[in-house]
Order: C-alpha cells, then sequence, then structure tokens
C-alpha cells in the first residue's frame, strides 16, 4: 500500500504546476495557478523522490518505469528550470536501470529526450542516448507510426497534406514483404506495437497501405498477408478500405479475397464483407453478390453501421434491395436483440427507395431515432 501511494502521488509531486479553485459570490469562481519555484527547498524535495525511484527500480521495476513515462507525457506546463534539475537523476535511472534490448525503454527514452528538447532543456549526453537506445523494434515503430516521420514529428510540419504524402510514402516503400517468414515476423511485430500504444486509430491506415502495396506487387504476399490476420482472428481488429477501394477492380483479384472471406470465420467480418460489397468496381456487381449482401446482413451478430450510399449501386440489379435488408435488420433487432442501424442521412438521401411498407420505414426510423453510439 505505501508503495503504491508513493509512486501515484509522486506523479502529482512531480509536476511543474498544479491548479485549485474557488467559489466567490454571485456564482462565479476563482482558478489559480501555481507553478513550482525551482528553490532550494523543492529541489530536496523532488531529489528525495528521485533517489527513491532509482534506489527500488529494481524491486518496483513496472512501477518505476510508469512513472518515468508519466514524467514524459506532453503538457504546457513544463517549468525548464526545474526540468533542468530533474534531468540529471532521469538520466542517472537511464543510465542504471533501461537497456536498448527493450522496446518500452526506447521509446521512453526518445520521447524523454525529445520533450527536453522542445522545451530547450540540453545536455551533452542526449546525442549518445539518442544513438544508443534503438533496437529493429523500435525502428519498425518510428515507420508505423503515423505521428512521425524520420526524425520530424507532424506538428513539425507546416503542410498537413505534405506530411500525409512523405509518410505514406515511407511506409508503402518500408514493408515489401517476399515470403511467408517476413510476414509472420512483421505482423508479430506489428500486432505488438498495435497493443502497446494509446492511440492506435491510425494503424488501420498504415495496415491497411501495406498489405495495398504488397498485393499491388504480388497477389500472392497480398493474400498470405490477409490469411495471416483472418487466422488469428482478426485480433488486430483490421477492416480493408483503402485497399479494398484499390484492389477491388478486375474478377480475379475479388474472386481471390472473396475466397479468403468465404472460407475463414474471424472478428468483424462481417464489416469486412459490407466493405467488399461498397468498394468493388462497378463491372463486377452481379446477383451473386446481391445475394451475398442480403446474407451478410442477416448473419450478422455484431453491432453495425450500414451505409447505403454504394449499396445503391445494387439497385439495377435488385430493385427490392434497400427493402429486403431493412426487413432483415428490424428481424434481427427485434427478435436477437442486434444492435443494427442505418447511417443518420438514410432517410434524407435514400427515402425515394424505401417502396411504401409504412410499417417497416417507422421500424427503421424508430431504431434511428432511439440508437445511441456504439
Amino acid at each position: 500500500m505505501l508503495s503504491t501511494s508513493f509512486y501515484e502521488l509522486s506523479k502529482t509531486f512531480l509536476s511543474f504546476k498544479f491548479q485549485h479553485t474557488k467559489g466567490g459570490r454571485n456564482n462565479s469562481f476563482y482558478w489559480y495557478h501555481y507553478p513550482i519555484p525551482n528553490i532550494p527547498q523543492i529541489q530536496e524535495f523532488r531529489k528525495k523522490i528521485w533517489d527513491t525511484v532509482e534506489s527500488n527500480f529494481e524491486i518496483n521495476e513496472s512501477k518505476s518505469f510508469e512513472l518515468l513515462q508519466s514524467y514524459a507525457s506532453v503538457n504546457p506546463d513544463v517549468s525548464k528550470d526545474v526540468m533542468e534539475f530533474d534531468v540529471y537523476f532521469l538520466l542517472d535511472i537511464i543510465e542504471k536501470h533501461l537497456t536498448p534490448s527493450s522496446f518500452e525503454h526506447c521509446r521512453y527514452v526518445q520521447n524523454q529526450i525529445r520533450w527536453c528538447k522542445r522545451n530547450s532543456v540540453l545536455h551533452p549526453s542526449f546525442t549518445e542516448l539518442v544513438n544508443k537506445f534503438t533496437n529493429p523494434t523500435y525502428q519498425i515503430f518510428l515507420k508505423i507510426d503515423w505521428d512521425r516521420f524520420r526524425d520530424k514529428e507532424m506538428y513539425e510540419f507546416v503542410d498537413y497534406r505534405e506530411y500525409e504524402k512523405l509518410k505514406e510514402a515511407e511506409i508503402r516503400t518500408s514493408f515489401i514483404f517476399s515470403n511467408t517468414k517476413q510476414i509472420k515476423e512483421f505482423y508479430n511485430v506489428f500486432t505488438y506495437l498495435k497493443n502497446l500504444v494509446k492511440n492506435d486509430w491510425n494503424y488501420t491506415t498504415t495496415f491497411d497501405l501495406i498489405i495495398d502495396e504488397n498485393f499491388s506487387k504480388n497477389i500472392d504476399i497480398g493474400i498470405q498477408l490477409l490469411v495471416e490476420v483472418v487466422e488469428n482472428n482478426n485480433e488486430i481488429n483490421y477492416v480493408p478500405r483503402i485497399f479494398f477501394r484499390n484492389i477491388l477492380k478486375t474478377q480475379e483479384n475479388a474472386s481471390r479475397i472473396w475466397n479468403v472471406l468465404k472460407n475463414h470465420e474471424f472478428r468483424h467480418k462481417s464489416a469486412w464483407e459490407l466493405s467488399f460489397y461498397n468498394s468493388m468496381d462497378d463491372s463486377l456487381l452481379n446477383k451473386d453478390y446481391v445475394q451475398a449482401l442480403i446474407n451478410t446482413v442477416g448473419n450478422m451478430s455484431e453491432a453495425n453501421m450500414i451505409h447505403f450510399d454504394q449499396l445503391q449501386r445494387f439497385l439495377t440489379i435488385e430493385p427490392d434491395l434497400f427493402q429486403i435488408v431493412l426487413k432483415r435488420i428490424v428481424e434481427k433487432n427485434e427478435n436477437e436483440g442486434a444492435r443494427l442501424q442505418v447511417w443518420m442521412d438514410f432517410f434524407s438521401t435514400h427515402f425515394d427507395w424505401l417502396g411504401d411498407d409504412i410499417e417497416l420505414i417507422k421500424s427503421i426510423f424508430t431504431t434511428r431515432q432511439n440508437s445511441s453510439p456504439f
């Protein structure tokens, strides 16, 4: 209990500024900011904290490292003078207890040094540590992480579109595979990193670009990448979008990908199938895919938001498609407790295609009105 309290309280005590609110008259309030001064009493207090962290690092490695990561978190309230005092203790802990063989240690050291430099806090050992604390996993992380390009971060680019182009090109050219072993090795590292980072939203885009690039160069390698995902039950929560839009233009590509979908059961399979229908070229539309679309909706067992904009193309083959799909949605929601929804602009955009079944329209409208975010 004492150990846990120490580490949690230290996160607060090692802050650079404190805030306090106080109520005033006539429903007013006051917000006070207290910057931490770099005075002897503060230095002595922070020294005791850092010394305790260092002396107990091996005993409480997880909590100690968590405290270091908390200190390195980006925030606007840094005091340069106080950070300059702290940095010597940080460097001592890094030198004694962290290792370049650990990806998490590499990422922390690089982030800490980057954060120090952003606040004009410098030290002669920074260059050596930057070169020392790197490993193959960290190098992969730098390439797949959307927030940085080589030695620069996103915020350092004035033109965000330029940054996106450069980052996409880096991702596409960095991960070209030639055999199954390379695919499995990369997939394992990618899964590890995606599960580790706090903000993994752009990892799906990264994976999309990698599959798209490999498929365009070698169909078999692209299919192996897809199979690797689905055979691991899509643990990375990937749904193809860019890849499907770029690749589903020929019958051969569509057939190869559809066989993967048809022959495997995996997490978010229905979302993959919907993306497949939405992305395929107009020349590939046929009655088989219309029936497959209806079956997809009928087999859904997880929450899904269904977009009808691209599905409207199938109306030339089955004019009553929207009515059929809506009936399936109502049946799934009412009989099985599914949470299938239509997109917010559904009625304003597609009302003319809903037929004259007023009760069906009312049921879908009620579902839309009563829906809550997934």
